[in-house]
């Protein structure tokens, strides 16, 4: 039985018309959570009049839930389309389009992302073994404690007294360790120490907190889905398309989060 393609896109966006009001809804209801996890990806729009635009996937998550819209920039429109409306935090990596989207909005706060802080001195570490084995123990130690107490809710008092007695001898560990170490200006250590820095704020926003955690690494899991289709089905064909992959990439997404 041969079905040509168009056919079999013609099916999952009539079903996409029936489900959109769950998707819209899905959407509203991660906006009224006190904290998101938000990251982007890019997306392949296919068709010769589309090879010069790059498309990126959004996602907005929680432990639950996940919402994707599909945009044609990864600028800061694309981050107030997604966001609009919440209050409260959003943990994210170092992209500065959630800076300037902060510098908008006084009522979205920023947390910065240890796994990405992380990767940047992994990025050093054949240059500077010594100074990374240094500071990737410490990150490490973070963690170990963050692991300490229960998950969810039922940890969140354990956590908060951790991380200020505890967390906050590491941290000023890393602060101690960035001040002292010696490296020429411009080098993979200087510049994962600059990108610490320059997020310190925010890296240490979880102190004051117990319900942030330390990564964005929900975000990331959520794009996985995104990530492994489009090695299949190398993306979309049109703006329509774009839509309904992301509703179906919601739903689907926020059923397995739901377990």
């Amino acid at each position: 039985l041969e079905i040509d393609s168009q056919t079999l896109y013609d099916q999952i966006e009539a079903l996409a018309r029936l489900v959109w009001p769950a998707y819209d809804r899905l959407g509203a209801s991660l906006l009224e959570e006190p904290l998101l996890f938000v990251d982007e990806t890019p997306w392949p729009l296919l068709g010769k009049a589309q090879q010069s635009t790059r498309w990126h996937a959004w996602v907005m998550a929680s432990l639950t839930s996940a919402y994707y819209e599909i945009h044609d920039t990864r600028g800061i429109a694309g981050a107030k389309s997604l966001l609009a409306g919440f209050r409260g935090i959003g943990v994210t990596d170092g992209y500065v389009v959630y800076d300037a989207l902060a510098a908008r909005w006084p009522h979205l706060r920023l947390a910065a992302c240890w796994a990405h802080i992380r990767r940047k001195f992994v990025d050093a570490e054949s240059a500077f073994p010594k100074e990374t084995e240094h500071i990737l123990a410490l990150i490490r130690d973070l963690y170990a404690i963050e692991a300490r107490p229960p998950p969810g809710s039922d940890g969140l008092a354990e956590r908060h007294r951790l991380r200020n007695t505890e967390s906050r001898a590491v941290l000023a560990r890393i602060q101690d360790f960035c001040r002292n170490v010696q490296c020429t200006p411009g080098s993979r250590l200087a510049l994962a120490i600059d990108y610490m820095t320059g997020l310190w704020s925010k890296a240490t926003l979880f102190l004051d907190h117990a319900r942030v955690p330390l990564d964005n690494n929900t975000a990331e899991r959520a794009l996985r889905g995104l990530v492994l289709g489009r090695k299949n089905h190398y993306g979309s064909k049109s703006r329509r398309g774009t839509e309904v992959a992301a509703v179906f990439y919601s739903l689907i997404e926020s059923a397995k989060l739901s377990g």
